[in-house]
Formats: C-alpha cells, sequence, structure tokens
C-alpha cells in the first residue's frame, strides 16, 4: 500500500473523486520498455531467466509476497511450486521475484522458494513493495515482493509480462485516507503486463479503474464480456473499457504497446475459473457480510481491510484460501499462453519468418550411446546426513550439550541406488555433488559399494547437499536444518548428457528433489522410449510435481506414504482431503483413503505402490477388465512382528531399490508379487540397522526362493 500526501491547496480538504485523479496523474519517467537497465549488485537473475530473455522465449515474472505474507506454511510453498509448474506446463519460464539477504533475485531455485516459505523466514521478513526495495537492500532483509516491486523487478530484468492473484487498489474511505495501492501507480510507470483476477471487492473497484485510467492503464478483460472480476467473483458491477477473447489478442494488443513505447503497463484481468466459481461466490457473500459489520461497528480508515479479511477466513472457515489457489493457477495458466504468443511474435520479427513454435529446448534431441546391457538408473540427490542426539534434556543456556553425533550418506535417489548396488542390480546413477569434502566423502562411499559414479556431476559452484537433524534424548526431532541448492543443478542438461545410459535402462527411478523442469524432461524421454518409470514422492510438499506438470500419466510405478497419496490427490482434483494425521488412523481407516485416493489415481498411473510403515503396503493397480484392483501386503511374517525399530529413515527408499533390483535389475526379473515382497524384506532389514540402507543386503537373500521363504503368505485382496 501506499500513503500519498497532499500538499498546497489540498492540505486539509477532504479529497473527492476528482481531486483522487488529478493527484496521481504525474509524469512518468522509466526507461525503454524491455531494456533491461543497467546491472545492479544487489540484483541476480538466474542463468535460466538471462538466457531465456535473450534468446525472445517466453518468460512469466512472478511475485513471493503471496509466499512470505499471503499464506499459511505449507499452503504457500505448495501454491509456489504449483504455480511455477502451471508456467513450465506450457513451455515458459518462470521468474519469480524474492529478495533474500538484501539481494533481488528474478528466478528463485527451488531451495530459495523453500526458505522465503518457510516459517523461520516468514516471521522476519518484509513485504517489500518500490519504496522497501533500497531498504531492504542496504539491510540486507529478506522478503516477498508485492506487486509494485515485481513489476519493477521484472522490467529491470527485461521480462514483459507478470502474473498475479490481484492487484492492489483505492481502499474504501481513500478519498478521506488516501489509502491507495503502489500497484496502480506502477501499472501507470512501469511498462509491464500485469494478468490478475482483478481487483477485491474490500477494495474501492470504481474510484480504482478511474484512478487506473488517469494513468494511461489499458484495462483489459479477457473472455466473453467487458465485466471487470472482482478476484473472486466474475461480476463486479464495472465495465472494463476493453475485451479481448485469445491468447493471441493480448499478445498482440501488449506487442503493438511496448513497440511504440508506452511507458505504462496494462492489466489483463482473467475472471476466476467456473469450477472456483461457487466458493468464489461464497467468499463474496462473506466480504460483503465482513463489509456490513465493519460499517456497523465503525471500523473506519486502515482498520477496514484487516478486518474484513479475517472475518472472511472465519466465516469461509478457509475456503478463500481453497478460491485464491485455484485463482492465481488459472491466471498463471493464461499468463503463459500469453507469453508464448507475445514470444512468436517478437521472434518472428527477430529472426524472420521462423513459423513453428521454438518452446522445445536444444536439449530434447540427444545423441545416443547406448550401453551393451540394461540396467536401471536412478536419478536424484545425493546428501551427507548428519544427526546429532542428545543425552539430556536440552539445556538451552548451555554452550554445549553432551550427546552423539554421527554422519552417514544420504538422500532419497543415492540409497535407491545404494541398494539397488548391494543387491548388484548395477544402477547407473545421476546426481550432483560439490567439489567439497563433503562431495568427495560421498562419492569414495558410492565407489567403494561398487556403484557406477560417473553420471555424478562434480560442481565447482555449489557446496555439496547436507542434512543436519537435531534429536531430544526421547529419540523425538527437535528441528533439522539443510543445504539442498545443488539438487537445482541436477536439470535436464545434465540429465541429457547421459542420454545414452538412459536410453538403454531397464527402468529409470526418479525422486522428487529434483527440478520441474528435470522431472518434465525425463518423463517425456521414457514415455517416447517406452522405458518403465518409477516415481519416488520423497516429501508431501513435492509429491505433486508430475501432477502439476502434466506429466503424471507418463509413469509406470509410484511409492507414496498416505500424506503423499493425499498430495498426489488433491492435486489431480483440486479436492480436499483427510487432515488427521496419518499416525491417528486406524488400519481400516488408511485402507479407505488408499481405496478412495488410488481409484483415481491408478487412471493415470499403472502401478501405486503406498507405504503405510507399520501396517505394510497397498498395492493398487488396474485390472484386467479395466476395474481397480487392491491388494495389502503386511510388513512382515507374523513371527516377526512387531518390529523393534532401531532407524527408520531409510526403509521407503530401501523398500523401491529392492522392488526394482527384482522387476529390472541385470540379474534377477521377479513376478510382481515377488518383488513387492523383496522391497518389504528390505525394507525390514534397514528399520533394523544403524544405516539408511543395510550393510547386510545380499543377492541371495533376494531370489524369488528365498523371499517366498522369507514371507510364505499371499498379500490380501479388499
Amino acid at each position: 500500500m501506499m500513503m500519498l500526501v497532499c500538499s498546497g491547496g489540498m492540505r486539509g480538504a477532504r479529497m473527492g473523486r476528482v481531486a483522487l485523479k488529478g493527484l496521481l496523474c504525474r509524469e512518468s519517467h522509466s526507461a525503454p520498455p524491455h531494456t533491461p537497465l543497467p546491472s545492479h549488485p544487489h540484483m541476480l537473475i538466474s542463468a535460466e531467466v538471462a538466457c531465456a530473455v535473450e534468446e525472445c522465449r517466453p518468460v512469466v515474472a512472478l511475485e513471493t509476497a503471496i509466499l512470505t505474507h499471503g499464506m499459511p506454511y505449507p499452503d504457500n510453498l505448495r501454491t509456489a511450486c504449483e504455480v511455477e509448474a502451471v508456467v513450465r506446463s506450457q513451455g515458459v519460464v518462470p521468474a519469480t521475484v524474492g529478495v533474500l539477504d538484501g539481494q533481488v533475485h528474478v528466478g528463485l531455485t527451488q531451495a530459495q522458494l523453500e526458505r522465503l516459505a518457510s516459517p523461520a523466514t516468514k516471521c522476519q521478513s518484509r513485504k517489500v513493495s518500490r519504496r522497501d526495495l533500497a531498504y531492504a537492500m542496504s539491510q540486507g532483509l529478506c522478503g516477498g515482493t508485492t506487486v509494485a516491486a515485481t513489476m519493477l523487478c521484472a522490467h529491470k530484468a527485461g521480462v514483459p509480462l507478470f502474473v498475479t492473484g490481484g492487484i492492489g487498489g483505492v481502499h474504501w474511505e481513500g478519498e478521506t485516507t488516501l489509502d491507495v495501492s503502489a500497484d496502480v501507480l506502477e501499472l501507470g510507470r512501469t511498462p509491464v503486463a500485469v494478468v490478475c483476477g482483478g481487483v477485491k471487492s474490500i477494495l474501492d473497484i470504481g474510484r480504482t479503474l478511474e484512478v487506473l485510467e488517469t494513468q494511461g492503464v489499458p484495462v483489459v478483460t479477457y473472455g466473453s464480456d467487458k465485466e471487470f472480476p472482482a478476484f473472486f467473483t466474475p461480476i463486479s458491477g464495472h465495465q472494463a473499457e476493453f475485451n479481448l477473447k485469445t491468447p493471441c489478442d493480448c499478445a498482440q494488443l501488449i506487442d503493438n504497446s511496448f513497440r511504440f513505447g508506452m511507458e505504462s503497463g496494462i492489466l489483463v484481468a482473467v475472471p476466476i475459473p467456473r469450477q472456483a466459481q461457487d466458493i468464489g461466490h461464497e467468499v463474496e457473500l462473506a466480504i460483503q457480510q465482513a463489509l456490513t459489520e465493519a460499517k456497523a461497528q465503525k471500523v473506519k480508515g486502515h482498520g477496514i481491510t484487516p478486518f474484513v479479511l479475517k472475518r472472511v477466513s472465519e466465516l469461509t472457515k478457509g475456503k478463500s484460501l481453497q478460491a485464491n489457489i485455484e485463482l492465481v493457477r488459472h491466471n498463471a495458466l493464461v499468463g503463459s499462453q500469453i507469453a508464448v504468443e507475445l514470444s512468436q511474435l517478437r521472434k518472428g520479427r527477430k529472426e524472420g519468418a521462423k513459423a513453428p513454435d521454438q518452446r522445445t529446448s536444444k536439449i530434447m534431441k540427444p545423441k545416443p550411446v547406448r550401453s551393451q546391457t540394461k540396467r536401471p538408473a536412478v536419478i536424484g540427490a545425493s546428501i551427507l546426513d548428519v544427526s546429532a542426539k542428545l543425552l539430556d534434556p536440552l539445556q538451552k543456556e548451555a554452550k554445549s550439550n553432551p550427546g552423539s553425533v554421527r554422519q552417514s550418506c544420504g538422500g532419497v535417489g543415492r540409497n535407491i541406488a545404494e541398494c539397488l548396488a548391494r543387491l548388484e542390480a548395477n544402477p547407473f546413477f545421476v546426481s550432483a555433488v560439490g567439489n567439497d569434502s563433503v562431495g568427495h566423502t560421498l562419492i569414495t562411499e558410492m565407489k567403494s559399494l561398487g556403484m557406477d559414479a560417473s553420471g555424478v556431476e562434480v560442481s565447482e559452484g555449489h557446496s555439496s547437499a547436507a542434512y543436519c537433524v537435531f534429536v531430544d534424548a526421547s529419540g523425538e526431532v527437535m528441528f533439522g536444518v539443510g543445504d539442498m541448492s545443488i539438487n537445482d543443478t541436477i536439470d535436464a542438461e545434465l540429465v541429457q548428457k547421459h542420454a545414452g545410459e538412459l536410453e538403454s535402462a531397464s527402468l529409470v527411478c526418479l525422486d522428487a528433489n529434483l527440478p520441474h523442469q528435470c522431472i518434465q524432461y525425463v518423463s517425456q524421454f521414457c514415455w517416447e522410449r517406452k522405458i518403465p518409470m518409477w516415481y519416488e514422492p520423497t516429501c508431501m510438499i513435492k509429491a505433486s510435481k508430475p501432477i502439476l506438470l502434466g506429466c503424471h500419466g507418463k509413469l509406470t510405478y509410484a511409492s507414496p506414504n498416505l500424506s503423499e497419496l493425499r498430495a498426489m490427490f488433491q492435486a489431480l482434483t483440486g479436492e480436499n482431503t483427510c487432515q488427521r494425521l496419518t499416525t491417528e488412523l486406524s488400519t481400516a481407516e488408511k485402507f479407505s483413503e488408499c481405496k478412495r485416493y488410488c481409484a483415481l489415481l491408478v487412471q493415470h498411473i499403472p502401478h501405486l505402490l503406498v507405504t503405510l510403515g507399520r501396517d505394510g503396503v497397498v498395492h493398487s493397480h488396474r485390472g484386467a477388465s479395466g476395474g481397480t484392483l487392491f491388494h495389502h501386503y503386511p510388513p512382515a511374517s507374523a513371527q516377526l512382528l512387531p518390529v523393534d525399530a532401531i532407524n527408520t529413515t531409510g526403509a521407503g527408499d530401501s523398500f523401491v531399490g529392492a522392488m526394482i533390483s527384482c522387476l529390472a535389475g541385470e540379474r534377477q526379473h521377479h513376478s510382481f508379487e515377488s518383488a513387492v515382497k523383496g522391497g518389504l524384506m528390505a525394507a525390514y532389514m534397514s528399520v533394523k540397522s544403524q544405516d539408511a540402507v543395510s550393510c547386510d543386503l545380499c543377492p541371495t537373500q533376494f531370489t524369488e526362493t528365498a523371499i517366498e521363504k522369507w514371507a510364505p503368505w499371499s498379500p490380501a485382496a479388499f
């Protein structure tokens, strides 16, 4: 928001509509449209964004105020990842803008997104508008950029289009309080097209549109008519001046405006998607009720907005958040489609008559170098895990606490590859480590296991991934600290270097720590070559990546736990799932959830192996007649239960690794039932070991005969 201070004849006067317009009418001094301004030591543009801008490929800017101040954790991070995934699904590069340690970043990595979204950072973050940028830089602060700041930074980086939920505007009683958002002023002086859901009805939409008119900002509705949307509802009662119906039409307008040298932005208002309009209508009614209550309670000025937002959340019982997420995702889709059309217009002028879509990256056509034998390939993270366990209750005032410290090699992808190596499945592993002591330790450990480490990139510019977990005397995790930024370098370009190995793979497994671009590339690569693909979701927040990217139908296997299964189902359907902790559920309740979620997901992913900890595994798959079949495998034979667990961190990875070894290893090709039992046996050995992957794993234990002896029972259908 921005407070406007009057001087001269306006002092002490009540500002009416005309006066408000006059005050905001001022000369602009911005740089020529989309010529990046001189670089600043506090502004970093990612290589991906810079390259896309230089090559006239489509780029969309995204804000981070919604990450730091707009949504609770982990909804904020999940939404940010979903929106980036929607953008990428259209062949567009997301340029998320944020401030970290006093540096403006245009194009955030996954690790940087997670840092901004985390509760620890959120509580100290500043909401950064145009006026706050210099202060945040000088003080080394972290913060989420608003519409105004994101527009400014996008313009400096040469990014012509920006997607957000909605813009700020003139607040009710703005003619008295002069409370006007900096967003509308930025639109009047920064040539960036903003695609959004309009203006929230808690604001004075009529006056906001008048201010935009005064600022020379074209306001365009996208869709069937000129009705200006009010964020949660497609109907505000106000009309825009212009209406355009296709992404191509919008791109033509944006291109002509900026080529002509117009120094103002453009507002493209997109109505809330049809599937969210019922919820949006309910939220809108709550807003009107809250405004009525505010008036009755004589809430005025700056107190109106926080009062209304609080009451809307209470009245809708959280549905306003759901509608907000749907709206932002839809805006990202429309904005990305416009960005693609705008890119084509610019490329056409720059390169002459190059007709077709140039979105497909040059790395999508590898030169294969085939291996002689088929073996499984794993693409994923390599991490050094450090565990610090207290012997006594934590003494915060003490400089040190007695305890035990243990380090081990970890990472989901690396653990799966280790399991495969111990079972002599000869995996090919693609990962990245830093050129540091941790990286050397990780590679040395791989080689000692006989693993092929030729696919592990040693990066000069990044530290190896490391994770330190602090555990109290009772064994409960207190908190963890992780440095995972190097995982963003396991990208499509790195994977493409090893295309020959992948083309000859019997199966490709990848974990969810990988960047969106890599997951999308590997999925398409395997799909085109009919190579089975296994997806290990890793955690609830990352589980839905393939679904958000639209490549989930290219997976053959997925191995989520119940929390990850919920996230995948919610990403696919938009429906709410059970919010109870999985530890609070009975076995029957877990089975019921599995049936509900898998019945839909298995239509896209042929085999779902849902890991349920002490309750074993549920295998969901398509039957010969087209229906969905469910089989439950207990964690072990009855005489081996209950399991006296020592360490559960690698059980899921060991399960996946052993299953892949049984199905697609160089030495063994088991029935599916035997493979599941083999995975359970490896998981059982893992939880009874200090290490994530048991060092006692041996191929002779995993013959079909040995597995059947360990688990002489059949899975139960339900």
